[in-house]
């Protein structure tokens, strides 16, 4: 995760930037409003695959060893696709509170692209790729949230958190060899990841009970995922191979979505004291 983290310091600290410029801003206007301690929400809208997980490099195929050196890295040519999110927060003060999220994606797969260079190590009519999937990435993660009170009706959010990502490797590669056929499986893959974001969320007037909220989020996760092993099913005999050959590929998403979200239990208002 270390090494995810030091390849996107331009995201981080573009966004830790943001936090600092409208934080000062914030502290010129007038804070007042109803504030909550729960919030349930959701939010839907598009991911861009970065780092491996949207590379199309000719180095890193699957089975990477038939270009000559086996780098144990893939990359999943993914392309942009559906981004959602499910969270819960806890705000421990106004300012500071717990977040606890489940991030997902469905990204599909860059076939041709991948077709064209896993096919070019072998004779015409010997190798194929398919997949009868997209991919669907999960995060579950949780961490720190600042809020920042700008207006009634408007706050801004900031979030670092940390978590487990699962990702399966959705490409198969069948190779047609003289006697039988071979069909080469990844397994879904595991590893830590982190996610760090900002957002604008705009308060409807409140209820007695609960409040309403419309969000606009931008973020980025990052991860390393492991693949252990690849499954090996030939024509000849159904009984997989498993082969212990482990593979890696970094995770980069950068999100943005827009989404709404319910408010619970008022902080109490301190009593006012007459002079």
């Amino acid at each position: 995760m270390l090494y995810s983290i030091k390849k996107n310091k331009r995201k981080i600290i573009w966004i830790a930037s943001v936090f600092f410029f409208v934080n000062s801003w914030a502290q010129t206007k007038k804070q007042e409003g109803v504030f909550w301690r729960l919030s349930a929400g959701f939010s839907v809208g598009q991911g861009i695959p970065c780092q491996q997980y949207g590379s199309a490099s000719t180095q890193n195929i699957p089975i990477s060893r038939l270009n000559g050196t086996d780098t144990n890295q893939i990359s999943g040519y993914a392309q942009k696709g559906f981004h959602y999110s499910f969270w819960l927060s806890y705000q421990i003060t106004k300012r500071w509170g717990v977040l606890a999220a489940l991030y997902g994606g469905i990204n599909e797969l860059d076939i041709n692209a991948l077709n064209e260079r896993y096919t070019a190590y072998f004779p015409p009519g010997k190798s194929s790729i398919y997949t009868d999937q997209d991919y669907r990435m999960e995060e579950f993660v949780i961490g720190p949230q600042y809020t920042l009170p700008v207006s009634k009706h408007l706050d801004f959010n900031f979030k670092a958190c940390g978590g487990y990502v699962l990702n399966g490797y959705v490409p198969r590669m069948i190779y047609y060899g003289p006697k039988d056929t071979a069909i080469y499986a990844f397994t879904t893959g595991k590893g830590w990841c982190y996610n760090v974001g900002l957002g604008i969320k705009y308060k409807l007037e409140p209820m007695e009970l609960i409040g309403i909220a419309f969000h606009f989020n931008i973020g980025y996760s990052g991860g390393l995922v492991s693949y252990p092993y690849y499954v090996v099913v030939r024509t000849d005999n159904i009984t997989p191979q498993y082969i212990y050959a482990k593979k890696t590929m970094s995770m980069g998403v950068f999100q943005m979505s827009v989404g709404a979200s319910i408010d619970f239990i008022r902080f109490k208002r301190k009593p006012q004291t007459t002079p």
